[in-house]
């Protein structure tokens, strides 16, 4: 199911992560409990990206990419790590 995100809660989202930090399980289950962890992150990473052109960091992708609650399978190697920045960053 695809959620329609208001102004109110987009803005929500980035005040809580200024605040708070990148605390994804509080964020999603004070305030979002109907959304997954990612659906709330990826949102937070899409405001990020329209408001700077580019995500936040690259620590903060870096996080998002190797997060602790993917299933192992799709964990990508630090090997990996380069490749797969660089692929994200070229797809239009």
């Amino acid at each position: 199911m695809t959620h329609r995100w208001t102004q109110d809660e987009c803005r929500q989202v980035q005040e809580y992560v200024q605040r708070h930090g990148m605390q994804w399980e509080d964020l999603q289950t004070t305030y979002f409990p109907q959304l997954s962890q990612s659906q709330v992150k990826q949102k937070y990473y899409d405001l990020s990206r329209k408001a700077t052109g580019k995500y936040a960091s690259s620590q903060d992708l870096k996080r998002f990419i190797v997060c602790e609650d993917m299933p192992k399978k799709l964990h990508i190697r630090s090997e990996n790590l380069m490749s797969t920045l660089i692929r994200l960053l070229t797809v239009d």
